[in-house]
């Protein structure tokens, strides 16, 4: 079952919260979750991280999926 996305005060989700969406493949052997795109390591330690040590996963989670889809579609090249 996906982790509670907790919300702030201004309707937004909170930049710490946890990315998991429930599709786990880090138990399969990846070393890279397909669902949620944390390592085995943030997976397994994720309670034990501070917020702001979540929130710099977090923004590297965004920052990768955001290349990935650049790799894939011209528009992110256009001016």
């Amino acid at each position: 079952m996906p982790a509670t996305k907790p919300i702030t005060v201004q309707g937004k989700r909170d930049d710490s919260a946890n990315p998991c969406v429930g599709v786990c493949s880090t138990g399969l052997g990846d070393e890279i979750c397909r669902g949620c795109g944390r390592s085995f390591h943030e997976v397994t330690h994720w309670a034990s991280f501070s917020a702001e040590q979540r929130r710099a996963i977090n923004l590297r989670i965004r920052l990768q999926r955001v290349k990935a889809e650049c790799l894939t579609e011209t528009s992110c090249y256009e001016s």
